[in-house]
């Protein structure tokens, strides 16, 4: 069982990766876009995350993937 660094981890990859997809192809309303939202939510239900740090981690990987907020 991961960790909550581990997990922090691991969603920040997944984020990192589906921001720059994004940035390369425009939206990605499919597969890739549900998972995220999906783990995001997840996440944030079981109470391993707060919105804050879902917030926080989405925040960073699209400023690393170049994606202007």
């Amino acid at each position: 069982m991961l960790n909550q660094n581990q997990i922090i981890h691991e969603l920040k990859s997944f984020a990192l990766v589906f921001y720059k997809e994004q940035k390369k192809h425009g939206s990605l309303e499919d597969f890739y876009e549900g998972r995220f939202h999906g783990a995001s939510s997840a996440l944030y239900w079981t109470g391993t995350l707060t919105r804050d740090e879902l917030n926080q981690i989405e925040e960073e990987a699209k400023a690393e993937a170049g994606i202007i907020s």
